[in-house]
């Protein structure tokens, strides 16, 4: 940036809230980014949890790096965070820092804890990595973000000639289920062909154009996508793809123009389209000739950082002439039908998907009131963001009395007690109150997956009510 770009335009002091810096494609997003607002003149800072390891150790990294306790006192002007369970620290910065929400996938499609809360809480602004990203918000909320699409570093990522084709269908190989690695392998079962990965190989950045290079075919057999770097980058290294229609992988990949695209799940379907690009010379090099000219033209991380830039001034602006965006999170009727008690102490991940279910799937008006026993500062942060009622004791008080402390706190008509490990099924609130209703019955307790009585344990959703005698104690530390 040049000393008039500065003087017109102050630089921006930015920190980015992040889980870690292990090699995923979100993370090569932000640090690339992050690399290049640097470049730009302005002041960056990545602030990690105290527990993960502060160092990228597979790619150049130019901003500062400092844990979130050591960061939080910093005088930032905006302040950006990605993976949704982090969105309640956003509390803790300033409340004259802007605020953004860079959503990298519609984290509902993958069950992640925080993806209720996290397009709801309030942002000064909302960007997303991808068009479909952005269409999937907006089908939440009802407001879409701005898409914010990333880049290919040619440094790492860009055709070369006279490699050896040694693998017939490469893929990443990544195990997690939804990225349908099973899929991929299937299809080449079908083939006869066997499927390299490289995700195991830990290579370095230096070496993967080779890798690509090496590939007849790259095949990506997700079932949903919020971007999907890897399919990008084997275009950039000009080699054909073929892939899932996931959503993200829109942006780049148009059936028959860039790549080939089939139905999720779908072997046969993914068999044949490999075996056509193999066997289809020109149908390969109209693909590869596609997608670089593609590549050329919309993925370029300078470019990216300079609209990125753009952005957060345009957030900072909007913290300074509004007052804070109120978001859009659940407000509790007056006379809740039902108060949901929890209580926690520390074991955050287990709060943060408990609550995910009960915002994503409580059927009935209802208020959350959430007891924190002292629990370390993190964890209890999330209590005082999370609830609609809190209460904060500064140690831990036991079941018994936190529990109670719920019980006083409550106006509904009826009351539910949980452990922090309970996770709620859709619709899981009608049924219950349907049989609380009745002149007999004074509890009810639901079926769980997992107890020592066996009268209240169901590998399956059913209908079956088991009437427990008068004075019996229920299942004891479930609800």
């Amino acid at each position: 940036m040049t000393r008039e770009a500065l003087e017109t335009d102050p630089a921006l002091r930015v920190g980015f809230l992040e889980p870690h810096l292990r090699r995923y494609g979100g993370i090569r997003r932000i640090v690339e980014l992050a690399n290049r607002l640097v470049q730009r003149g302005h002041d960056v800072t990545i602030l990690l949890p105290d527990r993960a390891e502060h160092e990228c150790t597979w790619m150049r990294c130019d901003a500062t790096v400092m844990s979130l306790r050591h960061g939080v006192g910093r005088p930032f002007d905006v302040v950006v965070f990605n993976h949704e369970p982090q969105w309640h620290l956003l509390s803790l910065f300033d409340n004259e820092t802007a605020r953004v929400f860079y959503a990298l996938h519609d984290a509902r499609h993958y069950g992640k804890a925080g993806s209720w809360e996290a397009v709801r809480t309030a942002v000064d602004l909302q960007l997303a990595n991808s068009t479909w990203t952005a269409d999937s918000i907006a089908e939440q909320v009802g407001t879409r973000p701005e898409v914010l699409l990333g880049g290919i570093n040619p440094e790492h990522f860009r055709p070369l000639s006279g490699v050896l084709k040694r693998y017939p269908i490469l893929t990443v190989g990544d195990g997690r289920e939804w990225k349908g690695h099973a899929t991929v392998e299937v299809a080449g079962r079908l083939l006869g062909l066997p499927v390299e990965t490289y995700a195991s190989k830990d290579l370095p950045q230096s070496a993967m154009a080779q890798e690509y290079a090496s590939a007849e075919v790259f095949v990506v057999g997700s079932r949903v996508e919020g971007f999907g770097q890897p399919g990008l980058e084997a275009l950039a290294c000009g080699v054909p793809l073929v892939t899932t229609d996931n959503g993200g992988c829109r942006d780049y990949a148009m059936h028959e123009e860039t790549a080939l695209v089939v139905p999720p799940d779908d072997p046969e379907a993914m068999a044949a389209a490999i075996a056509r690009v193999r066997q289809d010379p020109r149908l390969a090099q109209r693909l590869v000739d596609n997608g670089l000219r593609l590549v050329a033209e919309r993925f370029d991380w300078d470019r990216s950082a300079a609209a990125l830039e753009g952005h957060l001034r345009t957030a900072v602006r909007r913290r300074e002439q509004h007052d804070p965006p109120a978001g859009l999170r659940y407000t509790p009727p007056d006379e809740p039908e039902v108060s949901i008690v929890v209580l926690t102490w520390d074991q955050l991940h287990l709060t943060q998907d408990c609550v995910e279910s009960i915002r994503r799937h409580t059927d009935v008006a209802y208020e959350l009131i959430i007891v924190d026993n002292g629990s370390g500062w993190e964890a209890a942060n999330y209590a005082r963001c999370a609830p609609d009622v809190r209460v904060l004791n500064d140690r831990n008080l036991g079941f018994a009395q936190g529990m109670n402390q719920g019980l006083d706190a409550a106006r509904g008509t009826y009351v539910v007690f949980c452990n922090n490990d309970t996770v709620l099924p859709p619709a899981w609130a009608s049924p219950l109150l349907e049989h609380l209703k009745k002149p007999e019955v004074g509890i009810v307790v639901p079926a769980i997956t997992n107890a020592r009585d066996p009268r209240i344990v169901r590998d399956q959703p059913g209908e079956d009510v088991e009437t427990l005698l008068p004075f019996e104690a229920p299942p004891p530390a479930v609800m």
